[in-house]
C-alpha cells in the first residue's frame, strides 16, 4: 500500500496552549493551568452546548474547530468527509462522574449517561461541521496514536471517502487517573487534542501541508521497527534516531541544543508546526500491521 493522500490542515491543544497553522496562542491568563476549556478561545462563532460537553468531547471539538478554521470544507466536501476519533481513555471521565451520580442521593444524571461512550465526541463534531461520511471511533492504547491517521489512509485509497477528519484525544482527570492507580489524587485534568485533515485530491486552492502514505515496514517484530533507525526530521530539528534499548514508539530528536524524547505523535506535530524546514517522517502504524505512516513535507510546502 503506498498511494498518496494530502494532509491540508491541523491542529494541537496541549498543556502550554493551543495552534494551528496560523497561529499558537497560550492559555489565557484568567485560566488556571488545569482549569475548563471556554468555547470563546477557539472560535468566534457561537457554540452554546460547549460547556455541558464531556471533557474529552470539549478538547476534540475544540480541536476540530481549530483545524476546520484554517481549511474549511464546503457543504458539498463535508458531505462525503469521514471522521476518525483516536482516544486511549475513551470517556473514562464521564463514566466515573456518572457512576458517582448513581451512586449519590441524587441518582444518575441523564445528560452525563449521553457521554458515556467515548464515540459522543464524534457526534458532536459531525453535527457541527455537517460531516456526513463514515465515523469511526478507535480505542488506542499509549503509543498507537497515530492509528487514526493510518484508517484515514485507507478509508481514502479505498474510495470510501474523500477526505478524513482524525482527531486524536483524551482528557481524564488526575483524580481519576491517580485513584486507578491507587495513588493520591488531585483536580488536575490531563488533556490534549490534535487534528489533521486528510484528502485524496484537494482543491487547487488548497494548502497542501504534506504528502503522507502507508507502507510495509521491515519490522522484525511486533515490538520493534529497524526502519525507524534510518528515521529523519527536517535540518531545524536536527537528527533523530531510535533510543537504544528503549520502545520503538519512541524517539530520541536534536532540538537545538537539547535531546528530547518524542512519541510519534509529538515528532508530527513539532514537524508540522516548522513551517519552513523539508522533513521525511517514517512513524509506526497500528501495532500488529507491519506498517509505517510515511509523512514527507518539502521545504516551504503549501
Amino acid at each position: 500500500m503506498n498511494d498518496l493522500c494530502f494532509l491540508t490542515a491541523w491542529s494541537r491543544l496541549d498543556d502550554t496552549g493551543f495552534a494551528n497553522p496560523q497561529s499558537r496562542t497560550a492559555w489565557p491568563g484568567e485560566r488556571s493551568p488545569d482549569g475548563p476549556l471556554r468555547w470563546s478561545w477557539f472560535s468566534a462563532a457561537p457554540f452554546e452546548r460547549f460547556g455541558r460537553l464531556d471533557l474529552l468531547s470539549q478538547y476534540a471539538v475544540a480541536a476540530a474547530e481549530l483545524a476546520l478554521q484554517v481549511q474549511p470544507l464546503s457543504p458539498a466536501e463535508a458531505a462525503g468527509a469521514a471522521l476518525c476519533l483516536g482516544t486511549a481513555h475513551g470517556s473514562l471521565a464521564a463514566d466515573c462522574e456518572f457512576l458517582a451520580g448513581a451512586n449519590s442521593a441524587a441518582g444518575p444524571s441523564p445528560t452525563v449517561f449521553s457521554y458515556t461512550l467515548p464515540s459522543a465526541a464524534i457526534g458532536e463534531i459531525s453535527i457541527r461541521h455537517q460531516l456526513t461520511g463514515p465515523s469511526l471511533c478507535l480505542l488506542c492504547p499509549p503509543g498507537d496514536e497515530l492509528s487514526p491517521l493510518q484508517e484515514a489512509v485507507r478509508l481514502l485509497i479505498q474510495r470510501e471517502a474523500r477526505a478524513v477528519l482524525c482527531v486524536v484525544a483524551d482528557a481524564v482527570p488526575d483524580l481519576y487517573r491517580r485513584a486507578a492507580l491507587g495513588a493520591a489524587a488531585t483536580d488536575r485534568v490531563a488533556g490534549y487534542a490534535c487534528a489533521f485533515l486528510l484528502e485524496a485530491a484537494p482543491p487547487a486552492e488548497r494548502s497542501v501541508l504534506a504528502n503522507v502514505s502507508v507502507v510495509k515496514s521491515s519490522a522484525a517484530g511486533a515490538g520493534e521497527m529497524s526502519s525507524l533507525e534510518q528515521f529523519t526530521i527536517g535540518c531545524s530539528h536536527g537528527g533523530a534516531t531510535l533510543c537504544p534499548g528503549e520502545p520503538y514508539r519512541r524517539a530520541k530528536c536534536v532540538l537545538g541544543e537539547s535531546i528530547q524524547t518524542l512519541s510519534a505523535l509529538e515528532m508530527l506535530c513539532r514537524t508540522l508546526a516548522d513551517g519552513e524546514a523539508a522533513a521525511r517522517l517514517e512513524l509506526p502504524g497500528l501495532r500488529g500491521t507491519g506498517e509505517t505512516l510515511a509523512i514527507c513535507r518539502e521545504a516551504n510546502q503549501r
